[in-house]
């Protein structure tokens, strides 16, 4: 079972805690594919028609153009000004320029997060030698971005031609071969860049249209998890205003410190405090001069002298 064994189950289904162990000898879009489908929030999990649309059941030809494409998007949206520029004159009216050229802005530098687990801190050693040689003559790359990872590709696909022989026999077409090559050198970037358009893009981007991307249910998932924190706050608070107010604890600093009242005439009577010290004075004295069944009756010291060793 992919949540545990029957003592285990109940416990790894409320925590969403699968067991990815199995999952190790899959394809990273297959473990995605199957995670969402076991997911504990319903509402989470993809309809038929979105499993049928996951890239796990792309052709090599859509994975490696949705890639491409995904790069020009990023290219398009990385000026400071994508977001306000207004389309040139020779654009309006064209839909395909209003739909590409200026989809809404999105947050290019998000596709950068958790580039170390899709090729260690370098992609260029992922890559063929000769195949290296090649893309770096014409320009020069960050080999730690994945940014400039996917304009490598996108480049190597539209100029294959120009790669030297050797290459294009170890690769292997330009389409379904390039796609298979860039698989297995990284396993993890299909995800990656799939995950990113799903976190960013919105209903009416070209990418999210032309790949049926579950937005939607992004969205619904980010809005059932507020819900869920937003309740939890009202709950709180409501239990904080029906609780009794706590008390006030003096400060340590009055304690033992004597307060200051009404002034009181002396009328000439003594007072309770001065009757209890008198009583205890003439007591304490009359104990002292006194002998002590224990006492030893060879010595008696006089009374001054008791007093003074008392």
């Amino acid at each position: 079972h992919p949540f545990g064994e029957w003592y285990e189950r109940e416990a790894n289904i409320m925590k969403n805690s699968p067991n990815k162990d199995d999952l190790d000898f899959v394809s990273p879009d297959a473990s995605d594919l199957i995670l969402s489908m076991i997911h504990r929030d319903a509402r989470a999990r993809p309809t038929a028609a979105e499993v049928c649309e996951h890239p796990f059941f792309w052709s090599s030809s859509r994975r490696l153009k949705f890639l491409c494409d995904l790069s020009d998007r990023i290219e398009l949206c990385d000026a400071a000004t994508a977001a306000s520029a207004p389309l040139s004159p020779h654009h309006k009216g064209n839909k395909n320029a209003e739909r590409k050229g200026h989809s809404p802005a999105m947050n290019i530098f998000a596709i950068e997060k958790g580039a170390v687990e899709i090729f260690g801190t370098s992609w260029e050693k992922k890559l063929d030698s000769e195949l290296l040689e090649a893309s770096l003559s014409r320009r020069t790359y960050d080999p730690s971005s994945v940014r400039d990872c996917l304009r490598m590709i996108r480049n190597k696909h539209h100029h294959y031609d120009e790669l030297p022989p050797k290459v294009r026999s170890r690769i292997g077409s330009s389409t379904d071969g390039l796609s298979n090559y860039i698989t297995r050198s990284f396993p993890r970037l299909l995800m990656h860049c799939y995950h990113f358009c799903v976190a960013n893009l919105t209903l009416d981007d070209s990418l999210t249209m032309d790949y049926k991307i579950p937005i939607s249910r992004y969205l619904k998932s980010n809005q059932t998890m507020e819900k869920a924190v937003i309740a939890d706050l009202s709950v709180l608070e409501e239990t904080n205003r029906s609780s009794p107010p706590l008390e006030t604890i003096p400060d340590d600093d009055g304690v033992g410190q004597d307060h200051e009242g009404p002034e009181q005439e002396d009328d000439g009577t003594p007072s309770v405090t001065s009757k209890l010290e008198d009583e205890s004075g003439s007591l304490t004295t009359k104990i002292l001069n006194e002998p002590s069944e224990h006492s030893s009756p060879e010595f008696k010291a006089p009374p001054t002298q008791r007093m003074e060793r008392a």
